[in-house]
């Protein structure tokens, strides 16, 4: 197993950058064109600037939607937030709690806490139902925020042995 990015970082991130490149070209573009139409009688001027305007503004606030959180020290710069990382060991406890979920329903999710590590992580999948103390399993995890509350680790299984 390996570290992998989340799909937010391997996606969302150059989606983002491809979209403010995008509005930054059609502003300087935009407002090119309107130097161009200064003297128009028809009105062309206008709505180009506003329209460049718009687009530089929109990719302006894009840009500092973006980048305002490094300098103020936001806690979801640490990689361990956005990669899956291994984690594997023998298992000391396992149970399952039940969890309001969307719709009104319930999901079952499974508390794992490994012999040598304090640390308690969730699987969301049912072969975790056939664990039991003493086997070896294994997991992938990312860090998973929770507001007002211990944030925890959210893992996808990979692989188990029965001991």
């Amino acid at each position: 197993m390996s570290t992998r990015w989340s799909l937010g970082v391997l996606i969302g991130l150059p989606i983002l950058i491809l979209v403010i490149l995008g509005l930054a070209i059609l502003a300087f573009s935009t407002l090119r064109y309107a130097k161009g139409q200064k003297g128009d009688a028809y009105g062309d001027y206008g709505i180009a600037m506003a329209f460049g305007c718009a687009a530089a503004g929109i990719a302006g606030l894009l840009t500092i939607a973006a980048l305002l959180p490094v300098p103020v020290g936001y806690w979801n710069l640490n990689s361990e937030w956005h990669q899956w990382r291994p984690v594997s060991g023998t298992i000391q406890t396992i149970s399952s709690r039940f969890l309001a979920g969307d719709n009104g329903g319930s999901n079952e999710r499974f508390v794992v806490q490994f012999q040598g590590n304090p640390k308690q992580f969730a699987c969301d999948d049912t072969r975790c139902a056939l664990l039991k103390s003493g086997d070896v399993l294994h997991l992938s995890c990312k860090r998973h925020w929770q507001y007002s509350g211990v944030s925890g680790y959210d893992c996808n299984y990979v692989e188990a042995e029965a001991r």
